[in-house]
This record gives structure tokens, sequence and C-alpha cells, in this order.
């Protein structure tokens, strides 16, 4: 997919840059309001000590686009005027901060400083949305550390299950996305330093990074710039941080046990008992200089592990039933079992004495399964409904979480001219169901690996042209899972339940058992899914006196694949 992107501005601000980076224009100006050409101006990161330089135009126009987000100040100089140095003042990613100098007749060796900068208000795009800053992201509660959730505090944005969104699932489907004016979570475009990061094949997010490592999380809700124009939805533009001139970093941990939490409303009411609940979310960011005013690093990490467990129900055969005595039935509800091999219809075939099936007649299915209580144990629990079976048995159930992942961020100034940015990325995550209420029931889960690397080349060629190029490439990928959690059933366990037809997953196929029990088994239906992107863009702005030209171009290539496989169905026993 090819993108060609061009606009041209007649007027003299700088056109938006709309990117993870941020951009500073303005003019210069006399006391008389002439403006002042060729006047020197310096942007300074005050984090860093980079200085970027250009001169102003014919015009008295000056610009700066693609500067790295954070705080700066601008020094301006011209011959016959005091120096002028206005700041510090934040910018923010896609954000075009205009900020007009005007400068005081004097020596040059005098310096006039502006320390108090009024609020940089927007005026050179007409984007909506809002900005979550690191002081957001990290001051806020989050359950679960997903930054998603915090999309719900810009306006316009919804959810239909914000449950879903707090949670350290990652790959969790359905509801783990905002909907944002009006469109379907399906619509929105998740970006990581300039790099696309959504699950395509499921419209997921593929990669949430450590909210203590986010610089800022900007939302365009609307009016996007052309660079975002393959969504309808939002544009969540994230900005990883980087090292500054001093070392600087935290260790976290956060903690959640049942042993801390109240029981549910609903669970006093129906005197349930609290899950078990161990979550730790762990680890740390490091970032400072390898050379100051030139080389820094970054480095993060984030491991969550979490261990849910608590009562869980299903609906048995009573013993009566396991013996072929089905004169409930017929107590009950009037219902007659008839001999299937007696009549072609069900008018023409013979009652059964009693109800009482011969236990000859039973299935290999069937005799294997009531044979074996230690895989299909006997009620132990009043049930409900009026054959009495409903939730018979109480059980245990267990699910594992672990996800680990680190992101590693590199950047150098090269030359006045050159900047560069190398950043890689990889997570590990893993959920499973360790156990369920009975061991004919098979449990599932998935593994989540992903991995990213991208590099960054911002190059001034003249006071004109400057131009922002991105190579990347990232694998997201989600493995299914069956899992035989009791180790019971085996790699045989089909054949040993008389199924024919060879397995290959280990466990049971899934069949139905009727008369309100509960079906054992799984039709294992799994999915193995890669996610493969490689990404090439270039943004680049050019000015010729009060016009304005941007360009640019952004070239993708995905490759999904997905095998789906399934063990099946068996009809019922």
């Amino acid at each position: 997919m090819v993108i060609l992107i061009a606009m041209l501005s007649l007027f003299a601000s700088l056109a938006p840059a709309q990117t993870i980076t941020a951009a500073i224009t303005g003019t210069a100006s006399d006391p008389s309001g002439a403006t002042v050409p060729t006047a020197t101006v310096i942007a300074t990161n005050t984090e860093t000590n980079v200085r970027s330089t250009i001169t102003t135009n014919s015009d008295g126009i000056y610009n700066f686009p693609f500067l790295r987000v954070g705080p700066y100040t601008i020094t301006v100089e011209a011959k016959g005027f005091k120096k002028s140095v206005l700041g510090p003042f934040n910018v923010e990613a896609n954000q075009t901060a205009r900020i007009d100098v005007k400068l005081e007749i004097g020596d040059t060796s005098v310096t006039v400083e502006v320390s108090d900068v009024g609020p940089l208000l927007q005026t050179e795009t007409q984007a909506t949305g809002d900005t979550l800053s690191s002081t957001k992201l990290t001051s806020l509660p989050l359950n679960g550390r997903n930054f998603a959730s915090l999309t719900l505090l810009i306006p316009g944005a919804v959810s239909t299950s914000p449950g879903a969104m707090n949670t350290a699932a990652r790959f969790q489907g359905s509801g783990s996305r905002p909907q944002v004016n009006g469109n379907r979570e399906q619509t929105n475009n998740f970006i990581l330093d300039g790099v696309d990061i959504n699950q395509s094949v499921d419209n997921q997010i593929g990669y949430q990074p450590n909210v203590d490592a986010l610089e800022e999380v900007k939302v365009v809700t609307g009016n996007a710039g052309a660079e975002f124009g393959n969504v309808g939805g939002a544009s969540v533009v994230m900005s990883l941080k980087s090292g500054t001139n001093q070392f600087h970093g935290n260790a976290f941990e956060f903690l959640r046990n049942d042993k801390l939490d109240a029981n549910g409303f609903f669970n006093n009411r129906g005197n349930v008992k609290k899950q078990a609940l161990r979550q730790n979310i762990f680890g740390g960011t490091f970032g400072g200089p390898i050379q100051k005013n030139k080389t820094f690093f970054f480095v993060d990490y984030e491991q969550t592990e979490r261990r849910i467990s608590g009562p869980a129900t299903a609906s048995v055969a009573p013993a009566a039933w396991r013996n072929g005595d089905l004169s409930q039935f017929l107590a009950v509800n009037n219902q007659i079992i008839r001999d299937p091999d007696t009549g072609s219809s069900l008018a023409t075939r013979t009652p059964f004495p009693n109800n009482q099936i011969p236990v000859a007649r039973f299935s290999a299915t069937a005799k294997y399964l009531f044979g074996h209580p230690e895989l299909y144990p006997l009620p132990n629990n009043t049930g409900t409904g009026a054959l009495g079976v409903g939730s018979n048995y109480i059980g245990s159930t267990r699910n594992y979480l672990s996800n680990k992942q680190g992101d590693a961020k590199l950047d150098y100034r090269v030359s006045d001219n050159d900047t560069l940015m190398f950043r890689y990325s990889k997570g590990m995550y893993e959920t499973f169901g360790s156990g369920a209420a009975i061991p004919v029931f098979m449990t599932s889960g998935n593994n989540g690996p992903t991995w990213s690397a991208v590099t960054n080349w911002t190059r001034t060629w003249s006071a004109s042209m400057v131009s922002d190029n991105r190579l990347s490439y990232s694998l997201i990928g989600i493995d299914d899972k069956v899992i035989d959690w009791s180790g019971l059933l085996g790699a045989d366990g089909n054949s040993k339940f008389g199924i024919p037809g060879g397995q290959f997953i280990p466990g049971l196929s899934s069949f139905n058992l009727g008369g309100s029990l509960s079906g054992v088994g799984s039709a294992a239906t799994i999915a193995n899914t890669r996610d493969n992107k490689f990404q090439f863009q270039s943004n680049n702005t050019y000015q010729h006196g009060s016009h304005v030209l941007k360009f640019g171009v952004n070239l993708m290539r995905v490759r999904d694949g997905r095998i789906v496989e399934a063990q099946g169905y068996v009809k019922g026993a």
C-alpha cells in the first residue's frame, strides 16, 4: 500500500506534522511589527541540551519540524537586536506550537529572557483529541496496568464493556478498545514511536507498552492528518521515553490479593465466596546519557504474574443414571424412554420397562465415562432443577497469566543536521487454565509472542528542507491452546473412550450427554496466527517564502497467516 501525501499551505504557518514528533514555528519581528529576516533561531531541548539551529526566511518565519517531544527554549539573535530567550515550554507529539518572538532594539550582548510562556494553543491544526502525559499515565490507578483503559478519559471515547479494558489480559478480544465518536472499536489505529502495533487479523492491540515507559499518549479523535488516513476511529499515538542528560529510573510493584479485597455485593447476596486472586505486576525503567548532549539510552521491563482460583460447578449423572435407571424421568415429567432398535418411528418403538436401560446396551464411550469416577465423579452437591442435576457437583477452577515485556531505546545526535533513533521491543505473553471442575472438562489459553524494531533518521537538508524517515518490522503472534489440565486423559484419550480416528491434541473430543448434563471434552478449535509488518515512512517539509509543502510516503507490507485446526465433535453418548 502506498500513500502519497501532498499538501500545500498558502499561509505563513507550518503545516501540522501529524507524526510522533513535535514542531515549533513562529515569526520574528521588530517593535514596529515588521518581520526580521535572517535571524538565527535555536531550539534547545532542556533535558538533553540538543540544539537545532535555523535562520528566519525572507518573511521572518522559522520552522522546526520533527522535534522530539519535551521541554524546549527558543533563542533568537539578529544584528541590531537584543538576544531573546523564551521558555522552557513543553511540546507534545503531533503538536505544532506557535512561538512568535518580538525582538527589542539594542546590543546583541544583552539578553532578554521570557520564562513565563503562555499556554500553547492549538492554532496550526484542526485535529481534535487530547494528550495523556506521563504524569497522568503513572498517577491514575490502573487495574491491570492496561494503558488502553485511559483512552476512556478522552472526550468522545466510551466502552460498552469497560471491564474488558481494566485487566492485565492482553488478547482478550472484544471490548478491549474504546469506541470513539460512534465508531466501532475495530476502527482505531494504535501507533508506538510512529510504528503500527495493531494485530490486524482480529483488530486487537498487538503490543501494550509499560505505562511507566511512555512519555505520552496522544489520542486524535477527529480531523486527523493524511498519515493516519487508514482508520475511521481514533489514532492513538504513543511515544516511548528517551534518555536525558540526567540518569533517571524507577522500580515498582503493584500487588493485588484477595485477602485485601472485600467480597462483591452479588456474591454476598448469594452466599458465594470470593475467588482467590494473586496478582503481581513489577518492573522498572532506567535511562540517561551515554555521551552527554549527544547519545542517550532508555530501557524498561515489566512482568505480570496472575493466579485466580475458585469454586466451579458441573452437572454430572447421578449413580442411578449410570446404571441405566432412568425411572426418575418417568416420575418427574412422565418421559418414557423407548428402545430405538424396535421400530422405525418413535410411536412404534417399545418402551424400556420402568425406563431401565440395560447396561449392555451402553456405548463404549458411556461405559468408559461412567466406569471411571476419577474422570467423571459422582455428585457431591444438592442439584437444582426438576431432575436435581443442575450444578450437582462442586469442584474448583484455576487459571494463570504471565506477561514479560521490555523495551530498549537509543537516541544519537550524529551531527547538527542528523539524528538517529533505534528501539527494540519484545513481549512474551501466556495465559492458560490450570484447573477445571472435573477432569473431562478441558481448559484453554494462548501464547502471544511479540517483538518489533524501528529505526528513525531525521535529516535537515537545508534551512528549507527537513525529512523524517522511519523503517520498522514487527511480529505479533497468537497461539491458541487446548489443555488436558489433569493429565488423566492423555494423548490417547479418544481411544480410551472408544472414539476412533486418532487425535492430534491430548485430551478428549467434545460430546454431549443430554438430560441437562454438562457436555465434556473439547472440539479443540484452535488457531495459530502470525502478523508480520514491514513499514517504511518518509515525511518531508519544504518551505519557500511563506509557502509550505508537506509530502511523504508510507509503504507497508502486511503478511498475515492463520492456521485453524479442530479435533471435532462426537455424537452424544
